[in-house]
């Protein structure tokens, strides 16, 4: 017998399970998105109660089997962007977001009407400054000075 072997037959002679360490182990390197897969899976099973559909029409609705459903729905799958963003359209309901920020950068606009746009017409330029940020705590949106325009004539 190799190596592995012999050890492998000490532990089942030993009565000793470690393999609850093993799992214990991987469950605590991966606590952080097992936490937020087994809320989706808490969110999916709502909404299926809520609207009566079950594990098998969601299966078919998603084009996957019943046992990749059960597997979602147990919440200790990785989920793809792919997966999350299918279950969402099939049952109507966000399952992840990604705030959105815009820097604080001042942005300068312009726009220029050409000639050729209105016959006989000087070219016109329009300059906006808009100076945006946000309060992160509250998500909302600031405008720090009202818009700016300066009217030229070229």
């Amino acid at each position: 017998m190799n190596d592995d072997n012999v050890s492998k037959f000490q532990q089942l002679v030993s009565g000793e399970d470690v393999r609850w360490v093993e799992k214990a182990k991987w469950r605590k390197e991966h606590k952080d998105w097992l936490k937020k897969s087994a809320l989706i899976a808490l969110t999916i099973l709502r909404k299926l109660r809520d609207i009566g559909m079950s594990q098998k029409d969601l299966a078919e609705q998603l084009n996957v089997s019943a046992q990749q459903v059960s597997k979602i729905l147990k919440g200790r799958e990785n989920l793809t962007l792919e997966t999350i963003s299918k279950l969402e359209g099939v049952l109507g309901i966000e399952l992840a977001s990604v705030p959105q920020y815009i820097t604080t950068d001042t942005k300068d606009f312009e726009v220029v009407v050409s000639q050729e746009a209105w016959i006989g017409q000087p070219i016109v330029t329009f300059k906006k400054q808009e100076r945006h940020f946000y309060d992160y705590d509250a998500m909302v949106p600031v405008v720090s000075n009202p818009i700016q325009e300066d009217l030229t004539v070229a």
